[in-house]
Parts: structure tokens; C-alpha cells; sequence
């Protein structure tokens, strides 16, 4: 049967999911999970598409847009459907889409927004992150959508894509003093440690002023170790330092978990040699 479609939205869809049997776990995953930018066209419709021994192959479309590409959402509702003639209709009725997949593979529709943008992502934060830190990603590279500030709210408002590095820093800084979060790590590793004081290491690399410490695992019960762990001494040092550092642990089997009586190691890094010799001397009188 021929169907005509009833607006030009069918025409500026950029991108389809079909099938989507369950639009609402794509939107929870990609926007509420993963901040992917989502703005949920209310009016939706249904259509028949064509029939399977005089039986009805009915089918429901959404829109949503994200990262202000228009993606349609198409899921077969009739009792009978015919997968086939479901792909055939969404190639007919969405001419200009250039991406299709379902919604198992819905990440390879956001990969070609992307690359539409031209941005590295549009997920505006990471889930694991979200369950400490307010300010995710960890990866400071990712894109967040942002009211473009030459724009008047409510008033013809433009949004664009900026940076995580870029935007204003949270001043209580997870509430440490000098201690950089991993993002803010991150940003002086791909500043190229820009006002770091920087060591040759084996002979060639250079790199800021760096320790390695070996802890033991404080031991459970009314026996307790005198061994101060890494994150004692992380505390302690940041209401006495004088200029930035860095600190992570690290096993040797790469599980993030030790054994009472376990050994593992953490990796200091600091703005100045001086700093970090003048901590090299400190943690000496901690033991």
C-alpha cells in the first residue's frame, strides 16, 4: 500500500532507530545515564504500513532531538509484524536519514551525530563518575551542551558545544585543598604539565616530580597497624600543602582490592621538586 507522510518531519530526520521496542531504555540510558543532549518531541503518530494476509502491520513513531539531530523512533505495535516490511518502509518514508540501526546499536547513531558535529562526544557525563563526583566526566575531552552565554534565556536561546576542560571550576574541589581530581589530572596531563616543574626520567621522558610509596593494608580488629595508608597521608598532606599534587594506588594484579596485610602502592606527583621534597621529608615522621 502507498502511505504519504503527513508532515516534514519524516523529511528532516537525520537519523532512525528501528526496530525500538522499548524507546523509554534508550532515552534512560542515553540521556539520563549517559547525559546524552535529548529534547523529546511530544507528538508522536502511528501508521499502517501495509498488511500480511488482510492483517494489519501497524507501526508507532517518535521523535526525539539530540544534539539538535532530528532521530525518529519506530516501533512495530501491530499483534502481527512483518520485520521486513518494517526496514523497507522507514528506507522509503525517511529519504534523508543517513544512519539507521536498532536500538541495540543505538550507539552507532550517536557515533554519526559526532561525526556530523565534528566533536569528540556529545555524552555530557560518565555514570560511574556520577556516583561520587558532581562534576563528571573524568575524561575532560567530553562535550557538554551549554546555553551560549551571548544568548538571552527564554529569548531565541542557542546552545553550543564546549569543552568539559573549559568550563568554570567547582571551587569546593570535592573539598580538598591542593589534591587534583582526576579530571583536573587530566587537563594538566594534556596541557603538557604547562607550569610543572619537569624531571627526565630514563633518560629521555620528562615528567613532574614524582614518589613511590609502598603501604600495607591496615589490619582488622583491635590490632591495628602502625603503617599509615595512602589515604591518611593524602589528608593529611593537603591541609599542608603549598602547591598541587596528585596521588593514585595501584596493585599488582590490578584489582582495586587489598587484603588486611595486602601491600600495595600509591604514586605521588607534585607541581615543584621542592614540594615534593619537602613531602618526601614529612611523611617520614608519619610512620
Amino acid at each position: 500500500m502507498t502511505w504519504t507522510p503527513p508532515d516534514d518531519r519524516f523529511l528532516n530526520t537525520f537519523g532512525v532507530c528501528r526496530p525500538c521496542h522499548d524507546h523509554h531504555a534508550v532515552w534512560a540510558k542515553y540521556h539520563d545515564m549517559w547525559g546524552v543532549p535529548w529534547e523529546q518531541d511530544s507528538l508522536g503518530m502511528y501508521a499502517e504500513i501495509g498488511k500480511v494476509d488482510k492483517r494489519p502491520i501497524v507501526v508507532s513513531v517518535y521523535w526525539a532531538n539530540i544534539a539538535e539531530r532530528r532521530v525518529a523512533f519506530v516501533e512495530p505495535t501491530s499483534l502481527l509484524v512483518d520485520y521486513g516490511m518494517v526496514e523497507q518502509w522507514c528506507s522509503a518514508v525517511f529519504p534523508n536519514a543517513v544512519t539507521f540501526a536498532d536500538e541495540g546499536n543505538f550507539h552507532n547513531i550517536v557515533g554519526v551525530i559526532e561525526d556530523a558535529l565534528n566533536v569528540k562526544s556529545i555524552m555530557a557525563r560518565n555514570h560511574v563518575f556520577d556516583l561520587y563526583a558532581k562534576h563528571a566526566p573524568a575524561n575532560p575531552n567530553y562535550m557538554l551542551r551549554a546555553k551560549d552565554a551571548s544568548s538571552t534565556a527564554g529569548v531565541g536561546e542557542t546552545f553550543k558545544y564546549i569543552k568539559y576542560r573549559d568550563l568554570p571550576k567547582d571551587p569546593n574541589n570535592g573539598g580538598w585543598r591542593k589534591k587534583l581530581l582526576l579530571m583536573d589530572w587530566h587537563e594538566v596531563c594534556l596541557d603538557g604539565y604547562l607550569g610543572w616543574e619537569l624531571e627526565t626520567v630514563d633518560g629521555s621522558a620528562k615528567a613532574p616530580p614524582f614518589i613511590k610509596l609502598t603501604h600495607t593494608r591496615q589490619a582488622a580488629g583491635p590490632c591495628w597497624s602502625n603503617e599509615v595508608e595512602s589515604s591518611t597521608l593524602a589528608n593529611k598532606w593537603d591541609d599542608i600543602a603549598k602547591e598541587p599534587f596528585y596521588t593514585r594506588d595501584w596493585t599488582d594484579d590490578g584489582i582495586p582490592f587489598v587484603r588486611h596485610g595486602g601491600t600495595y602502592w600509591s604514586g605521588w606527583w607534585f607541581k615543584t621538586v621542592a614540594e615534593r621534597d619537602r613531602f618526601v621529608a614529612w611523611q617520614k615522621t608519619q610512620s
